[in-house]
């Protein structure tokens, strides 16, 4: 007789956070209702937890959520992904069994790319990068 495998975890590599200062920093912007969603969602570890627990998700990969952190300015979006990957950076800290992390770039500001300072994924713990352009230009790689 064989025993049943136990179910593999679910991986959601599509996972979204928020922090206060990219709300903030979008709604300043003008973006009040992100890709048309009614509003801006709220992100707790705690909640985002237990919502991968109930839907058999072992492992999620945290993004920020669209429109990424770039609203015109070179220098507030270098600031706005150095918070954004701490933030990000921290909770997979404090949970590395569960999250890992795709950082923010701050494009298209190309001397805010990675490997220079704090948007770089490995000095953030980050696993890769989030290449997101929401004003529909080409970046160079």
């Amino acid at each position: 007789m064989t025993v049943p495998a136990a179910p593999v975890p679910l991986i959601d590599v599509h996972a979204h956070y928020v922090t206060d200062s990219y709300l903030t920093a979008a709604i300043e912007a003008g973006h009040q209702k992100p890709d048309g969603m009614p509003g801006w969602p709220r992100f707790s570890v705690i909640d985002e937890l237990a919502m991968m627990d109930r839907q058999g998700i072992g492992r999620a990969v945290l993004s920020i959520s669209s429109p990424s952190v770039h609203f015109g300015d070179d220098r507030s979006a270098r600031g706005l992904a150095s918070e954004v990957n701490d933030f990000g950076a921290n909770v997979v800290a404090d949970y590395p069994d569960r999250f890992g992390l795709f950082t923010s770039l701050p494009l298209p500001d190309l001397r805010g790319r990675p490997g220079r300072g704090r948007t770089s994924p490995r000095r953030s713990g980050g696993r890769g990068r989030d290449h997101r352009e929401h004003r529909g230009r080409a970046v160079p790689e």
